[in-house]
């Protein structure tokens, strides 16, 4: 809204409350109406907007409990401080929200509302009349209204979705336009505000009328968006009508593919997606952990996507496969193979993950109680060499129950899926006796320990590869919600380790146990009441990530606190899922709504901890002592008359939570000795098996030694897996036969 005080107010709701803020939504302020509407969580908004004539005046409308006569209804207020104080302008008397329709038009000075009684209501900043319609029929269940200030106001009403009604005396009198090519939806239909004649109607496809309603012709067909996205994808959410700096009158068109626009009064359109808007609404996002310019995505109405060029830098460009619902994606067969699903237990399969166009097989889970859109899966993540999953909620042989079933597809064509169904019905024997799969989680540790949680918030766990089944007991679950799962996230590094999340508005949204899924403790420090839809450890485990409807969250745990990741750039967004990108070092969110964001970690300059120093040993002699000084210096001295002395000190440290491609470690070591001594590196590679030298120098007696070197290869290799380890190995040559020196580790540091 536009107001003298600044530049734009932006007016928001919640539950029935207005909010505003000036600027740009960093803080709101609640609104005050009088009456005050009372009854939290008794009725909706309907509309609201102000006058384009005079942007002071807000109207809103919205069904509420009125406490005489202890019933719905329906009341206007105005306000005419741009929306800081509201009073009641009206009370309709009809309880029903689709009796009646408030239309704003794009100029002028004055709101209409439409009554099921054959009533028009004109007001404006300080008036309210009223006029009785004639030709309007008074048995219908929903009213819409729409109109124009073209050449005068005219006004269309639209009775149940499919009928067309016209006045051009100020609502006095009706005619009927005709029936419309389709029932709209609930965006219903408008008109264009610099022609009367012309309307638009929204559906699962869209409609334009250029005579007032009495025909209509389809702007295209919704298939017709596959092969050129400039057409209108399916699903039409909205219509917003505006100028361009220019003057040029647009039209917006919101539907399930985002969005787009016309300039010729939808004669054609171009998606605005195209031009860098963000729109993509995103179920899940997956990384091939290896090719890391390997992306699948599963989204809603885009169908599932995909890109081999996430390795450059910026925005990149994406196919879709085939269109549709898809989310919960996950890579078999040592990350060879590819598995996504369509709403209602629809999985397909892929055996090249690298040629997405490679043909599978499909699967339909049944059963009657498989959950309602997105069904619950998981990776064998202590088996990531076989070509299956972990799918939860149905009955392979019909009828009722919630089972937990394995997916197994062949490695060969023709690829065909087989089940294996678990006995157990999670259903019977959860809290409520009808709770159904939420999540899904097996152990890195072993093949035979898995977890389950069901929709009402009961716990699971087995430890005999699921023949037999525990509840925790004393403790519920943050419950799932319809459009997607909780989550289950075992330990990498603590088989004893087992986080959970869903949702946090009773209670808190993530929970922890230390003893296998046996008690659980909350660790919601610094979240807020909200869903946190998926979480991901850092390799270290030092730090968890939260997908949660309110933003991005990071949870620090030396300090048990949430922290949020909300940034300049960031976008105010449901987020609906994440990964740990570890070749990368950085997370992947999805968004619903706003695509696909990366938040890269940059540790800087780390300093290490020594785990361990062993003994070193001196070639063809005994070994030599190490001796240890507050774990920072690590001395070697030895008298021999042995040839050419060499000395080795070994140990390890704790490595930082993640490495990109190069690290340059630097070793500063203080060398005392009679002559020149040669220095040289090496790292354990966890691939190899083998300490590989990384770098060698000479250095002349009672110096410094300060040694740079770039670890070869992929770093990753040289961490050890599941502890974020590195080890090392430093051997100090003395170029003389007789030798007397020592060598100070003073520390090593990884800088990249």
């Amino acid at each position: 809204v536009p107001t003298g005080t600044s530049n734009v107010r932006v007016i928001t709701c919640s539950d029935k409350i207005l909010y505003y803020s000036d600027n740009e939504g960093q803080n709101f302020t609640a609104a005050t109406f009088n009456p005050e509407m009372g009854f939290v969580g008794f009725g909706r908004p309907l509309v609201m907007g102000h006058l384009p004539g005079n942007t002071d005046t807000v109207f809103y409308l919205v069904r509420t409990w009125d406490p005489d006569p202890w019933a719905y209804r329906q009341w206007m207020y105005r306000s005419t401080d741009g929306g800081e104080t509201f009073d009641q302008a009206h009370i309709f008397a009809d309880p029903t929200a689709d009796h009646l329709h408030m239309w704003l038009p794009e100029s002028g000075n004055a709101a209409y509302v439409l009554e099921k009684d054959q009533t028009l209501h004109t007001f404006t900043a300080s008036t309210h009349t009223q006029t009785s319609c004639s030709g309007l029929p008074s048995s219908g269940n929903e009213y819409r209204l729409a109109g124009s200030l073209d050449g005068g106001l005219t006004l269309y009403a639209m009775v149940d979705g499919n009928n067309i009604y016209r006045s051009t005396n100020g609502g006095a009198n009706w005619t009927s336009m005709g029936a419309t090519a389709d029932t709209a939806w609930d965006v219903g239909f408008v008109c264009s505000p610099d022609d009367s004649d012309r309307l638009f109607l929204g559906a699962q496809e869209c409609y334009r009328s250029y005579n007032g309603g009495s025909s209509w012709t389809r702007v295209n067909r919704w298939q017709d968006y596959y092969p050129d996205n400039d057409f209108l994808h399916a699903d039409m959410m909205d219509f917003e009508f505006g100028e361009t700096p220019g003057g040029t009158p647009f039209v917006l068109i919101a539907n399930h593919g985002g969005l787009h626009i016309s300039y010729d009064d939808l004669q054609t359109t171009d998606n605005l997606g195209d031009y860098g808007l963000l729109t993509g609404q995103y179920y899940d996002v997956l990384t091939h952990p290896v090719s890391t310019n390997l992306v699948f995505f599963g989204t809603q109405d885009q169908g599932w996507q995909w890109t081999s060029t996430a390795d450059i830098p910026g925005p990149v460009s994406v196919v879709q496969q085939i269109s549709g619902d898809f989310g919960q994606a996950h890579l078999t067969q040592n990350f060879q193979s590819y598995w996504t699903q369509y709403p209602g237990g629809w999985f397909f399969y892929y055996p090249d993950a690298f040629n997405p166009t490679s043909t599978g097989d499909t699967y339909n889970l049944g059963g009657n109680h498989i959950p309602s859109w997105i069904v619950p899966t998981a990776r064998l993540k202590a088996e990531p060499s076989q070509n299956a999953i972990l799918v939860g909620g149905g009955n392979v042989n019909g009828g009722g129950g919630s089972h937990l079933v394995k997916l197994t597809a062949m490695t060969s064509a023709p690829h065909d899926i087989t089940t294996s169904q678990y006995a157990y019905d999670f259903r019977a024997n959860s809290d409520s006796g009808s709770g159904r799969i939420s999540a899904i989680e097996q152990s890195p540790h072993s093949i035979d320990t898995m977890f389950v949680t069901t929709g009402d918030g009961t716990f699971f766990r087995t430890s005999d590869g699921g023949t037999t089944w525990q509840k925790t007991t004393g403790f519920t679950v943050a419950p799932t919600e319809w459009i997607y799962t909780s989550t289950i996230l075992a330990s990498n590094l603590d088989p004893d380790l087992v986080w959970t999340s869903g949702a946090g508005y009773d209670n808190p949204p993530v929970y922890k146990s230390t003893d296998g899924g046996m008690t659980f403790t909350p660790m919601s420090n610094g979240l807020p009441d909200t869903l946190v839809q998926d979480i991901i450890a850092n390799p270290a485990e030092t730090m968890l990530f939260a997908a949660t409807d309110v933003g991005p969250f990071v949870y620090i745990v030396a300090d048990d606190q949430w922290y949020p990741l909300i940034g300049s750039y960031t976008p105010i967004n449901w987020y609906t899922s994440l990964e740990y990108i570890e070749r990368e070092n950085l997370v992947r969110f999805a968004t619903w709504g706003r695509g696909t964001w990366d938040f890269e970690i940059d540790f800087g300059t780390i300093p290490v901890e020594y785990l361990d120093v062993t003994k070193g040993t001196v070639s063809a002699g005994t070994p030599a002592d190490v001796n240890e000084s507050d774990n920072v210096d690590y001395s070697v001295q030895r008298s021999s008359t042995t040839l050419n002395p060499t000395v080795e000190l070994e140990g390890g440290f704790t490595s930082p939570t993640q490495f990109p491609d190069t690290v340059t470690c630097t070793l500063e070591s203080s060398v005392f000795s009679r002559g020149n001594v040669t220095q040289t590196i090496f790292v354990y590679d966890y691939v190899a098996g083998s300490f590989e030298q990384v770098d060698q120098r000479n250095a002349s007696r009672f110096q410094d030694l300060v040694v740079s070197v770039d670890l070869p290869g992929d770093v990753s290799r040289f961490v050890e897996p599941g502890t974020g380890n590195m080890e090392f190995r430093i051997r100090y040559r003395a170029a003389v036969q007789r030798a007397n020196f020592s060598a100070n580790i003073d520390q090593v540091v990884f800088d990249f």
